[in-house]
């Protein structure tokens, strides 16, 4: 498996709230630590981006590069093509460096990694929060990333937060951003987004009631995915826990995804 394919399939697994086997945990570790790039893969990638020199290399990832694909930009894991390679290059570093804070925090080549990422961020106007281009949807990977790698440092969660919730309104945005920032709120600590989930409750539940197309592979990736975000998300407050059992189903009579979103009393 890819590093990519790695993520993909463990974030579907934490989704799914399935767990994988313990022999399943070692190997995804060691396949991500295999994938590290060597530093000269890494300045060549400098270069190609503009940042071959200075602090502008903060900009850019220290690990994990995405793979050449003839210059096409590394879509991310809702499905968002980037424009920049900012933003590219971050998402994915911040994927595999999120997951192995999960699976391998105790291994000392992973805890290394994440400092010198945590010192890296911590340079760069997306790391504390940034409204300009795709340093906006770039933050949004920052606040996922900290939430997993560093989840008892508040301070900086806030910030992150705050500025967010203050510009996802400002321009129309791409669904795999919106959804993108759900799934942030659904593995932050409650106590810090309880509020922004309640504030948008209304509207999380008429789309997770809402029937999705699946006509494509694109759909039956991205709308299943969506379907599991939406249902974790609400089911963080209490009147919808009991959304947390629900299974996203395919209906026989229109062909479309669906979820109940209603207790089985007004059924």
């Amino acid at each position: 498996m890819t590093p990519f394919e790695v993520v993909v399939r463990w974030n579907s697994s934490f989704l799914r709230g399935e767990s994988l086997p313990e022999e399943e945990r070692l190997a995804s570790v060691h396949v991500l630590l295999q994938a590290v790039c060597d530093p000269e893969t890494v300045r060549q990638f400098y270069r190609k981006g503009g940042a071959a020199d200075g602090e502008e290399r903060y900009r850019y990832p220290l690990f994990y590069v995405p793979p050449s694909d003839k210059g096409k930009k590394h879509v991310t894991l809702t499905r968002v093509t980037p424009r920049s390679h900012l933003f590219s290059a971050n998402a994915y570093e911040l994927e595999i460096l999120g997951l192995l804070a999960i699976l391998g925090r105790e291994n000392e080549l992973v805890h290394e990694m994440l400092s010198k990422t945590k010192e890296r961020l911590s340079r760069t106007c997306f790391g504390r929060f940034c409204e300009d281009g795709e340093c906006f949807e770039t933050s949004i990977h920052v606040l996922r990333f900290w939430g997993r790698a560093f989840p008892d440092e508040m301070a900086s969660l806030e910030k992150l937060l705050h500025g967010i919730k203050a510009h996802m309104g400002d321009r129309s945005r791409h669904s795999g951003t919106a959804f993108y920032y759900r799934l942030a709120l659904s593995e932050l600590p409650l106590d810090l987004v309880q509020s922004e989930i309640r504030s948008s409750q209304n509207e999380l539940l008429r789309q997770l009631g809402k029937s999705y197309v699946m006509n494509s592979e694109n759909d039956r990736y991205v709308n299943v995915m969506a379907k599991y975000i939406l249902r974790n998300v609400l089911s963080r407050l209490p009147e919808y826990e009991y959304l947390k059992n629900r299974e996203p189903y395919l209906s026989e009579s229109d062909g479309r995804l669906h979820v109940d979103v209603y207790p089985l009393e007004y059924r």
